[in-house]
């Protein structure tokens, strides 16, 4: 089996562009608030039209015992979702 998934390319969402109000001295709650308010539906738009790269080969015997080679690379990736902390719920 070979997984290659390449990174975003360069996302563009809605905190991003609130982001773009500390140069005017915008509080870091005004850029929250407007953060939320704004769709995400333009944002997905431009994100897109540069996909990411993902290229996946499974050979004949990836299949025969899929649950443990999908427990090989399911478990790196938890452990590392855990140290990283990205979301709200991560490491409960």
């Amino acid at each position: 089996m070979k997984v290659y998934i390449g990174p975003d390319k360069d996302w563009f969402g809605p905190y991003q562009f609130a982001d773009l109000f500390k140069y005017v001295g915008a509080s870091e709650s005004f850029r929250d608030r407007i953060a939320e308010a704004l769709p995400l539906s333009p944002f997905q738009f431009f994100h897109d039209l540069f996909p990411r790269k993902v290229k996946v080969k499974i050979h004949d015997y990836d299949v025969w015992g899929a649950d443990h080679t999908l427990a090989q690379i399911i478990h790196p990736v938890l452990v590392k979702l855990q140290s990283v902390k990205h979301g709200t719920s991560c490491g409960r």
